[in-house]
């Protein structure tokens, strides 16, 4: 009898432990017991309901809210796969080398950055609306199966490439500090918010993106950029490529403009009526254009280190602040400022002969785009013809003036382009 009872006690003590969810690391399995008690937050409530220092199976997979383990020191996630209605899991700024979620096919967020992952398997979470896995060792993320990802966060890992064609709902991405060197993000049309600086990637199509808000696309390897298609940009970070020419006058709610560290040679801001913060410096800027209604709201401007800009075009009528505004020495701030020219992007779309000039210069509009205005300056930056008029295959006559050296600067949809015109 005592036998048969003996057998029936180790019987029921080994069912019992078969209950409970076999927890290794015992960080982990403490930050569990805590859970509603010490842990705390949206979401969070207690798992060990009978408070008996285990996690039984039944408290693991009646457990629908949120784990927070968040820098508990914890190396294996083991036991995590018994949580099979979870819908968030934060675990990030811990030791962890591998993950396995694919019993978690209810998680709806996860964050796991600031760990020592090479591999993330999600192919079963696709549910996953928002995923934070930065500061990992990553060199590939297969997110083919998470069509509903709209928040996406994978900076600073070791990715060569991004697949997310699959992932059009996505509302905000971040892949900078990575080895990109393409990102096709054409499927991507409700992107608002695109940080991918600090890659390699030579070309960046941003067309398709027309709701897009902030562009941080810095330290690459762009050498042109089109954000004619974009008109709610209210930032733009394009510091530290390779850039020669940037048209920015469809951007007109545009805030905030870094460019510098370019090889920029005209900047013309004149339509961007609400522009705080631009820094353009260490360019090689002969023309910069500041007037646009508005300058009493930039707040910061840097365009040091253009050793070719001796003027830049402000207000009339506005005082430049005594601080936050700077320039080299040798550049000055005018109302009109006698361009200098940009002869390659005016002969793409303009040619004007004869050159020299005695009496009628003739214009010719090469690529059919609209011209608000032209304007004749002389060296001084004064005004001779100021004429809103559309010119298609048109004329100037320049018989009235004296010889010497003038400027015609053309105001079309494009933007400004100037030449210079010799009157002999």
């Amino acid at each position: 009898m005592k036998k048969t009872l003996l057998l029936l006690i180790l019987f029921f003590s080994s069912y019992i432990r078969a209950q409970n969810v076999n927890i290794p690391d015992a960080n982990f399995k403490n930050a569990l017991l805590d859970h509603g008690v010490t842990i705390t937050g949206e979401g969070v409530s207690k798992i060990d309901i009978n408070d008996d220092g285990e996690i039984q199976v039944t408290e693991a997979t009646a457990y629908a809210g949120t784990i927070n383990v968040v820098a508990k020191n914890i190396s294996d996630l083991s036991g995590i796969e018994a949580f099979i209605n979870v819908t968030e899991l934060w675990c990030s700024q811990n030791q962890l080398t591998a993950l396995n979620l694919t019993q978690n096919t209810a998680l709806v967020k996860l964050s796991c950055f600031l760990n020592q992952l090479a591999t993330l398997n999600l192919s079963q979470n696709t549910q996953l609306e928002f995923l934070g896995c930065s500061h990992n060792q990553l060199t590939n993320l297969d997110l083919s199966q998470n069509t509903v990802l709209n928040d996406l966060s994978c900076f600073s890992n070791q990715l060569t490439s991004l697949n997310i064609t699959n992932n059009t709902l996505l509302t905000s991405l971040n892949c900078a500090l990575n080895a990109l060197t393409t990102l096709n993000i054409n499927q991507n049309v409700n992107l608002t918010h695109l940080s991918c600086s600090d890659n390699q990637i030579t070309n960046l199509d941003i067309t398709a993106n027309t709701v897009l808000e902030y562009l941080i696309c810095s330290s690459n390897q762009l050498t042109s950029l089109d954000c004619s298609n974009n008109p709610l940009l209210k930032g733009i970070y394009c510091e530290r490529n390779h850039l020669n020419s940037l048209n920015i006058s469809q951007n007109t709610a545009l805030e905030t403009f870094w460019c510098y560290s370019n090889s920029l040679t005209s900047l013309d801001v004149s339509q961007n009526t609400v522009l705080k913060n631009f820094w353009c410096y260490s360019n090689n800027l002969f023309n910069l254009n500041l007037a646009n209604g508005n300058n009493n709201l930039l707040i910061y401007l840097n365009a040091t280190d253009n050793p070719n800009l001796s003027c830049i075009q402000i207000d009339n009528g506005f005082t430049i602040p005594s601080s936050d505004w700077e320039k080299d020495a040798t550049a000055s701030y005018n109302t009109y400022c006698a361009l200098s020219t940009d002869d390659f992007e005016f002969s793409k779309q303009f040619t004007v002969y004869p050159n020299p000039v005695k009496d009628v210069l003739n214009i010719q509009n090469n690529e059919g785009i609209t011209v608000k205005k032209y304007t004749i300056l002389d060296v001084n930056g004064r005004i001779l013809i100021n004429q809103s008029k559309e010119i298609q295959n048109n004329s100037i006559n320049f018989s009235s003036l004296s010889n010497g050296t003038y400027f015609i600067q053309i105001e079309t949809e494009k933007g400004l382009v100037t030449k210079k015109i010799i009157k002999e």
